[in-house]
């Protein structure tokens, strides 16, 4: 399937899926996804180690997964980081053998899930080139389409709204 298909395909699942808000936040979009999993979701933002910039965690026999952000990085980062990780929660991908974290690193950064839990942990490196794999891909496709829904800032909302009307104004009106 080409990248422009791939795009459209995922742009329909997100808005028949997903149902957002007109202008969603990060933790709307995470919420979303939640619903659409029927499955809590939490986001933490904490240091991780130099060049991981974020993960997901599904741990069968728990009440929620977790999405950990690296907390340096900036901001407009940070948000298409959440997108990517909430991506691959929502599009249900089991992580590659490079993408899992060894039971000891796992257990180190979080100590609460037991030998017992089967912690499944994606990792997602800045230096990683994954978009040759097909679910980094989709997950990216889709992060890149949330994070452009994103309101990124409470007066980013008034001026969408602006430029959105003045954009779809017709001539002689």
């Amino acid at each position: 399937m080409g990248i422009r298909r791939e795009r459209r395909r995922i742009a329909r699942r997100i808005r028949d899926e997903l149902c957002l808000p007109e202008l969603p936040t990060l933790q709307d979009v995470v919420d979303a996804v939640a619903a659409a999993r029927d499955r809590d979701i939490v986001i933490a933002y904490e240091p991780l180690p130099p060049g991981c910039t974020g993960i997901c965690v599904r741990v069968r026999g728990a009440s929620a997964d977790l999405i950990v952000i690296d907390d340096s990085v900036p901001v407009l980062l940070q948000a298409l980081i959440g997108c990517h990780e909430a991506a691959h929660l929502w599009l249900g991908h089991q992580p590659s053998e490079e993408g899992l974290l060894d039971r000891r690193t796992a257990r180190s950064w979080f100590p609460e899930v037991g030998d017992t839990a089967q912690a499944m942990v994606m990792k997602r490196s800045l230096h990683d080139n994954h978009y040759a794999d097909q679910q980094e891909r989709e997950a990216e496709i889709a992060a890149t389409h949330l994070a452009d829904l994103l309101m990124l800032s409470p007066q980013e909302h008034a001026v969408t709204r602006i430029t959105s009307s003045l954009a779809h104004r017709r001539t002689g009106v």
